[in-house]
């Protein structure tokens, strides 16, 4: 809620202006039994996000074996991702994530690297993650802020590949700008760090393949997307 790229909200003001709206100082009674407070703000956001389910995409009803679930295109796209793409490596499960953390040598991105807001909240995260060098710092380390293990450098968690046509752009740091820009990454073997995860190697796409699989994630992985009306908030 604090941070620049997100709602960029004092916590103190947040409070206020939620207060603002009949609608949701009646809805944190009911539920809450008390007033808008940061931490029932951040319990009602948690509960929300819990509800976010990505349910009966193609995929899906392609593997309760219903006919047609998914095109011809798409079934070959699915063929890649399991086979000689190698997405499922990783993106395997009912999420499509192994829920792991890994090092594919993602560029920084330019934009970001110039924008004092970027560099100002890394530098801040790495300052209380006891990054001692946190005032030069211009790469996001990663999990070694967590860890401080060496081998976690520059490791990013696999996301869910569920919606991922909904979610632009791509990597921890949304260097990747489209679908077809992540695959020609992955295509090339991952990015030029040295020090990226082994499973990475020049796929030798064609451009058929490459079509079939941005087929199959763009379209074979999306459900029914969830309406949402909000209160207005001033």
């Amino acid at each position: 809620m604090m941070s620049p790229f997100e709602m960029n909200r004092n916590l103190d003001y947040l409070e206020e202006v939620l207060k603002t709206v009949p609608a949701y100082v009646e809805a944190f009674q009911a539920v809450f039994g008390g007033e808008i407070t940061r931490q029932r703000v951040a319990m009602a956001i948690a509960a929300f996000e819990r509800t976010l389910l990505s349910r009966d995409t193609p995929l899906d009803r392609h593997l309760r074996r219903e006919p047609g679930a998914l095109s011809s295109r798409q079934r070959a796209g699915l063929d890649l991702f399991l086979g000689k793409a190698g997405c499922a490596m990783c993106h395997n499960g009912p999420n499509l994530t192994d829920e792991q953390f890994h090092n594919l040598g993602v560029p920084e991105d330019p934009k970001a690297q110039e924008d004092p807001r970027v560099l100002a909240t890394a530098r801040f995260v790495a300052k209380v993650s006891g990054f001692p060098d946190y005032r030069t710092l211009r790469d996001d380390p990663g999990r070694f802020l967590v860890t401080k293990d060496p081998v976690d450098w520059k490791t990013f968690a696999t996301p869910p590949l569920r919606e991922v046509a909904a979610t632009a752009p791509y990597m921890h740091n949304g260097a990747l700008r489209t679908l077809e820009e992540v695959i020609d990454f992955y295509d090339r073997g991952g990015g030029d760090d040295p020090k990226k995860s082994p499973l990475l190697k020049p796929l030798g796409l064609t451009r058929e393949e490459k079509e079939a699989l941005k087929d199959f994630l763009a379209g074979g992985v999306s459900g029914t997307v969830l309406e949402i009306h909000p209160p207005r908030v001033p």
